[in-house]
């Protein structure tokens, strides 16, 4: 209760009100998709992990594959918007910086491999992610650039870089191994409750009270 009143301290009632329609907005978009792309898929191989059922119960195992195919790409509308609506004012504050461009480079860049090695494929599931890991971590992101570059600026652009992070390191970047396992993928398919929507939301609410 402590928490929670803490943090409405934190927000104004426009901010509030704002907000609650944006949950509204994306809740109602949650299971539409965009279609991107059909691309093909040459000499994919590798490791992916696969839910096997026994006579004992249910067993995760980790499979080998190799082939060529075609897999279609699917965009969540409701991950589409949260990044247009995460990313479009850090692009802003970037600009009326006009500096540490490098060092945002490298913080996005150590991020994107963080994710990549902090997921795997699951097949007939889709993407797992680390939800521990990667809530402490993109939270030590936001109060990192909240402090260094006060609250107003820091914390948009820690949330544009978890939420561009986990889309390229979980997501972009594991399109092969997706492809092992099914014919699609739609990236940000669990939509308000994907990482790439869910992470980084849990970590600026974190950073506004600890920050």
């Amino acid at each position: 209760m402590n928490v929670l009143v803490l943090l409405l301290n934190e927000l104004d009632t426009p901010t509030v009100l704002l907000a609650f329609i944006l949950y509204t907005l994306l809740r109602t978009l949650n299971s539409a998709r965009i279609p991107v792309a059909t691309i093909r898929l040459g000499k994919v191989g590798g490791d992916f992990y696969d839910v096997v059922e026994w006579e004992r119960g249910v067993s995760v195992v980790k499979v080998k594959f190799g082939g060529s195919t075609f897999i279609e790409i699917y965009l969540s509308l409701t991950s589409a918007v949260f990044l247009v609506l995460s990313i479009t004012p850090a692009v802003w504050t970037i600009l009326k910086l006009g500096t540490y461009y490098v060092e945002l480079v490298i913080l996005l860049t150590i991020s994107i491999i963080f994710y990549r090695f902090n997921s795997s494929y699951l097949r007939n599931v889709g993407i797992s992610v680390s939800t521990v890991p990667s809530v402490l971590y993109s939270t030590t992101v936001s109060a990192y650039l909240a402090h260094s570059l006060g609250r107003g600026v820091g914390l948009p652009l820690a949330l544009a870089t978890n939420t561009l992070s986990i889309l390229i390191g979980c997501d972009l970047l594991t399109l092969k191994y997706s492809a092992l396992g099914s014919r699609s993928i739609t990236i940000g398919g669990l939509g308000l409750y994907d990482a790439v929507v869910l992470i980084p939301s849990l970590s600026h609410l974190i950073a506004l009270l600890l920050t």
